[in-house]
């Protein structure tokens, strides 16, 4: 039986092997800065470009369509909404997520993380939200997790297409 060439070497000395970072993803003149991106339940938006050119685009997707932005962390990505019931949100947006199940007399609150991508120059938007019934004051934590799959999925794909238009009307980005 022949010996594999990529079997380890023991002359070879402990700490002089680097991991190589991962290849760049395909792309083609047609493809668009941002794509979905899925792992079991787990959605996200995986974008072309560097965290702090995505912010302002996320953030102004959000506050165009009457989310109430209450928290905001650049440093860390992040930002949430505070507590609205859907007649708050813009008609359209409110139309999505009552189809995805969001009742009436709810409310609904939404985190939006921007992290680093893997690759180079690329990053990951994550949409995670909480409901709770509209009037109370309890302080419904975000999930590590998506538990709202329908919401999240509504909120992520309105986000991508949103995105994805912005990118093709050559939207400007201002640091």
């Amino acid at each position: 039986m022949p010996i594999p060439r990529n079997v380890a070497d023991s002359t070879q000395k402990e700490g002089e092997y680097t991991v190589p970072r991962p290849l760049p993803l395909g792309t083609t003149s047609e493809s668009s800065d941002f794509s979905l991106q899925k792992s079991g339940d787990a959605r996200w938006i995986l974008a072309q470009r560097q965290p702090a050119e995505v912010w302002p685009v996320a953030h102004q997707y959000f506050e165009d369509n009457g989310f109430r932005i209450a928290e905001e962390r650049p440093q860390t990505g992040e930002f949430s909404s505070s507590w609205q019931r859907l007649d708050e949100l813009s008609a359209s947006v409110a139309k999505r997520l009552s189809a995805a199940g969001v009742s009436a007399d709810a409310e609904t609150r939404v985190r939006v993380r921007i992290e680093p991508g893997v690759q180079r120059n690329t990053s990951e938007v994550y949409v995670v939200s909480v409901e709770r019934p509209a009037g109370s004051t309890a302080d419904v934590a975000f999930p590590t997790r998506t538990t709202n799959l329908g919401l999240d999925a509504a909120l992520t794909d309105d986000l991508l297409a949103s995105m994805g238009r912005n990118a093709e009307k050559g939207g400007s980005i201002s640091l």
